[in-house]
């Protein structure tokens, strides 16, 4: 079923959109069925192995900025800047309900806590690609911060660090 597959990427004003075999999924990859199974799949050592080929594939010669549980450790252990953010469970899933709400996907809030509880557990201790800072990131907890505040706080850093590498 891998071989088979085609996941892209395009900008659609401004907007990312996600294609699976040229079907728009952006919607769809947010849904209750894909949350409540996607930290149990990134588990597989095949799919993981897969997804990290495609997401080196997809950066290929761009300037980008990726987010995952793996990215600064695994997927791109060498790039210039990692941040890894972190905040309560409490506060990334009501960011979660109010993303899905804007996106008319409706899930109650205590489902999606109980997620995203589990999926992290899952995913820090996971045999295969575990998310854990990598050494040299910086540590961002936004739980108090506003989006816009986490935001600046990411091009600051992105700027001082690429000052000091220049």
């Amino acid at each position: 079923m891998l071989d088979n597959i085609k996941i892209e990427i395009k900008n659609n004003n401004g907007q990312d959109k996600f294609f699976l075999n040229g079907e728009d999924v952006t919607k769809k990859i947010r849904e209750k069925n894909v949350n409540d199974n996607v930290s149990q799949v990134s588990h597989i050592p095949i799919v993981r192995e897969r997804m990290v080929d495609l997401q080196r594939k997809l950066a290929n010669g761009k300037k980008i900025i990726m987010e995952g549980r793996d990215i600064g450790t695994n997927v791109f252990p060498d790039a210039k800047v990692k941040i890894y953010l972190t905040a309560s469970s409490e506060v990334k899933a009501k960011r979660r309900y109010l993303q899905n709400l804007e996106k008319g996907i409706d899930i109650p809030y205590e489902e999606i806590y109980n997620n995203v509880v589990f999926r992290d557990n899952n995913d820090k201790n996971s045999n295969v690609a575990p998310l854990k800072k990598a050494d040299d990131a910086f540590e961002l907890d936004t739980t108090n911060y506003t989006l816009e505040e986490v935001e600046n706080i990411v091009v600051e850093k992105i700027k001082e660090k690429v000052a000091l590498d220049d």
